[in-house]
C-alpha cells in the first residue's frame, strides 16, 4: 500500500464555490466545457507549488500564471474573496493527514496567506484531530514533538510553513524542523505530477518564430524521475525505461506496441552530432528509423502516456497523483481502451485524475460507478458534481455497452444522481 491523496478540498476557486472531493485510485472527470474539471486539475497544480516553491515565487505565479484576482470567485466589488484549497493525505502506518491553504483577496488586487492549517488525525484515543502547523496573520504557530505543544514560529508574510519548514537533508530529518511531519508531506505534495494536454506541434504548422514542441527537439542528458510537463525530457525518461534492463525494456515495448503497431521493432535514442544531446526514433519494420521530428501527433502523445505511467513503477512506493487534462487528445478512438487499461493499472500505485469529454473512455472503465465524477454547470455560473447512482446505472447498462454511450444518449440526469460534496 502506498501513500494517497484521498480527499481534495476548493471554496471560491473559479467556478467552484464548494467542493470536497473524496479521490478513489482512479477518478474520471467529465462534464462540459466551462464545468469546473480543469479547475479541479489546476487546484492541484496550486497544491503542488505550495509544496515546491518558495513563497515568494508562489505568490508570483499566482499572478502571472494563474490570473490573479480572476481566479477569486465572486464580484470584484466584494470586499474580500477567499480561495481554499486542502487535500487529505493518507499515509500507511501513520494515519491521515489534512493540509489547508486560504488566499484572501483585497479591493486592490493584492493577494495575501490568512490560513495554513496542517493537521493529524485523530488519533487512536483522541476525537479531535492534532494541529501541526496553524498559520494565520501575524502568529505563526508548529507543534514541537519533544515539548508536546504548539509553539512560535517567525515567518515572513508570504512564506508558506510548508517549505520554509521543510528539508532537504539526505535522511529526511532536520534537527531544526520541530516537526518531521512537515517536511513528509511537503515531500509527498510536490510530488503530485499535473499534465496538460499534450501539445505536440510539428514544424509545418508552427508560426514564425514559435519554437518546435518539446516533444519533437533533443534534449540534454540528464538524470530523469518523472516526465516533465510538455514531454520535453522523453528521451531521458525511455533511456533511464532502457537501463532497467532487457526483460522490463521488452515489456515496455509490448506496451507501446500496443499503440504504435506490430511493426515497432524499438525505439531508438539516438546521441545528437553535437554531444551531450539525445533524441527519439522509432525503428519501424519496412520503413526504418522514424525521427521524433517527423512522427506523427498520435505517435508522440502515445509516446509521452506511456512514459508518465512506467517511469512511476519505478519508483512506486513513493505514491503520490497523477493528474492529466484530455489525454485522449490525438488519439484515435480504437486506443482509447489501451490508455484506460494502463492508467487504472498505474491507480494501484498513485491516485489517477483524468478529465475528458470522451463517453468512449467512460465505456472503458472497469469500475466506472467508483470512477466518474460528472460535472455540471449550474445557475450562477456555478458547477456541481455527481456521481452515478448503483442501481441505475446497472440498469441502464443491461442495455447499453457503457456509461459513456448511455450518457452519449442523453440519460446523464438519471444515471448521475449522487451529489458530491458541492454546496452542501
Amino acid at each position: 500500500m502506498t501513500a494517497r491523496i484521498t480527499g481534495l478540498q476548493i471554496e471560491g476557486f473559479r467556478v467552484i464555490d464548494k467542493l470536497n472531493l473524496e479521490l478513489q485510485p482512479m477518478n474520471v472527470l467529465i462534464g462540459e466545457n466551462g464545468s469546473g474539471k480543469s479547475t479541479v486539475i489546476e487546484a492541484l497544480e496550486l497544491l503542488r507549488k505550495a509544496a515546491a516553491l518558495s513563497g515568494e515565487s508562489f505568490f508570483s505565479e499566482l499572478y502571472t500564471l494563474h490570473g490573479g484576482v480572476q481566479m477569486f470567485r465572486g464580484t470584484t466589488q466584494a470586499a474580500t474573496r477567499q480561495v481554499k484549497l486542502g487535500a487529505t493525505v493518507e499515509f500507511p502506518n501513520d494515519g491521515r493527514y489534512q493540509y489547508q491553504l486560504v488566499l484572501q483577496v483585497e479591493l486592490s488586487g493584492a493577494i495575501r496567506l490568512v490560513r495554513e492549517l496542517l493537521s493529524y488525525g485523530p488519533g487512536p484515543g483522541h476525537t479531535e484531530p492534532l494541529r501541526i502547523v496553524d498559520r494565520t496573520p501575524g502568529n505563526a504557530q508548529v507543534f514541537h514533538r519533544k515539548a508536546k505543544r504548539l509553539e512560535r514560529f517567525e515567518v515572513g508574510e508570504q512564506d508558506l510553513l510548508l517549505t520554509t519548514l521543510a528539508t532537504d537533508s539526505d535522511d529526511g530529518v532536520d534537527p531544526k524542523v520541530p516537526n518531521q511531519a512537515v517536511p513528509k508531506l511537503r515531500d509527498f505534495l510536490r510530488n503530485i505530477r499535473v499534465y496538460p494536454p499534450t501539445e505536440t506541434n510539428p514544424a509545418w504548422a508552427r508560426l514564425p518564430g514559435e519554437p518546435l514542441a518539446g516533444l519533437r527537439s533533443p534534449v540534454v542528458i540528464r538524470p530523469a524521475a518523472s516526465v516533465d510537463r510538455g514531454g520535453s525530457n522523453l528521451p531521458n525518461v525511455y533511456q533511464r525505461l532502457r537501463n532497467r534492463g532487457d526483460a522490463p525494456w521488452k515489456q515496455t515495448l509490448m506496451t507501446l506496441r500496443l499503440g504504435l503497431g506490430s511493426d515497432l521493432e524499438d525505439l531508438v535514442i539516438e546521441p545528437m552530432s553535437s554531444g551531450g544531446s539525445i533524441s527519439l526514433a522509432l525503428k519501424m519494420r519496412g520503413v526504418g528509423v522514424v525521427p521524433a521530428f517527423a512522427l506523427s501527433d498520435g505517435q508522440l502523445a502515445f509516446l509521452m502516456f506511456v512514459g508518465i505511467m512506467e517511469i512511476d513503477e519505478i519508483d512506486a512506493q513513493r505514491g503520490g497523483l497523477v493528474a492529466l487534462d484530455e489525454p485522449d487528445t490525438h488519439f484515435h478512438p480504437a486506443l482509447i481502451g489501451r490508455i484506460v487499461s494502463l492508467a487504472e493499472e498505474a491507480s494501484e500505485r498513485r491516485t489517477v485524475v483524468i478529465a475528458t469529454h470522451s463517453d468512449r473512455l467512460l465505456d472503458a472503465l472497469s469500475n466506472p460507478v467508483e470512477s466518474v465524477i460528472l460535472f455540471e454547470r449550474v445557475e450562477g455560473s456555478r458547477c456541481e458534481a455527481r456521481r452515478p447512482n448503483r442501481e441505475q446505472l446497472e440498469r441502464w447498462l443491461t442495455r447499453y455497452a457503457g456509461l459513456g454511450a448511455a450518457r452519449a444518449d442523453g440519460y446523464s440526469s438519471v444515471i448521475f444522481t449522487e451529489k458530491v460534496g458541492a454546496d452542501q
